[in-house]
């Protein structure tokens, strides 16, 4: 799953049930069980698809996943798992009350530059129906093996990954 926490402090991301918080300095952090979460989207993840792939970008891979699915108005989560030679990940600051909008945040967003990473990138595919409810398109939150830096995917070249879907229908 993938998400924040209280306060937009950073990006979140879960996997095999333990969340992680990646702060605006791009270091993560486990999450205790007592974090709160404004916004969280989160399932029981099992694979419908799998596909190797190699040398792709992010640009290429997503367009690869459209053509796998089975339907383009449907919600699936996905997983990349493996080697990146490239990934651009951001964070954002905490933010206090009166809360400004989300543009004006990513505004402050620190980027990380990651090179040669073994990682996994989870999220979500909602179609544009669904604008509102989620971000339509794709969203997704990066967690190197390491558990050393991540945040929310900006751009990526694969050197060797697995691809996991799972279609979404409750």
């Amino acid at each position: 799953g993938i998400g924040t926490v209280n306060g937009l402090d950073g990006e979140m991301i879960a996997l095999n049930g333990k969340f992680y918080q990646i702060p605006f300095d791009g270091n993560p952090v486990q999450i205790s069980s007592s974090a709160l979460t404004p916004y969280a989207t989160v399932t029981f993840f099992e694979a419908d698809q799998t596909f190797h792939v190699s040398g792709l970008t992010y640009s290429e891979l997503t367009e690869f996943i459209n053509q796998s699915l089975l339907s383009t108005d449907a919600i699936y989560a996905i997983k990349v798992s493996g080697n990146f030679d490239y990934a651009e990940t951001r964070s954002v600051p905490s933010q206090t009350q009166p809360y400004p909008p989300l543009t004006e945040v990513i505004s402050q967003q620190s980027i990380f530059n990651l090179t040669d990473v073994s990682a996994t990138a989870a999220g979500f595919y909602f179609p544009s129906s669904m604008s509102g409810v989620d971000f339509a398109g794709y969203h997704l939150h990066f967690l190197t093996s390491d558990y050393l830096a991540g945040g929310h995917l900006l751009d990526c070249t694969i050197k060797d990954a697995t691809v996991e879907i799972d279609s979404i229908h409750k």
